[in-house]
């Protein structure tokens, strides 16, 4: 029995990062025509197909840049700072 159609046949929301040709190959169908397995093996780092559900309908695919979220700078406001300082003093 193949496992993957069971798993990929209740699978709502799909994200898929660069993948080997195999996998490719087998993703392909899933995103298919918006991008081909050339498309699926080729993206560039931070760079994903997405393909969601909505009110039980696949959406068609679309390219999503992920957000390299540990090159942005961490900011924390005063106000910020002293509620969770607060927050803090409370556990003890």
């Amino acid at each position: 029995m193949d496992l993957s159609k069971a798993i990929f046949g209740n699978v709502g929301n799909m994200l898929s990062y660069k993948v080997g040709s195999n996998d490719a190959e087998f993703l392909e169908k899933e995103f298919a025509p918006e991008f081909s397995q050339q498309d699926l093996g080729n993206l560039d780092n931070f760079k994903s197909i997405f393909k969601m559900s909505v009110n039980g309908q696949a959406t068609k695919p679309f390219s999503l840049d992920v957000q390299k979220f540990f090159t942005l700078p961490f900011t924390n406001s005063p106000e910020k700072i002293k509620i969770i300082k607060q927050i803090s003093a409370l556990k003890r």
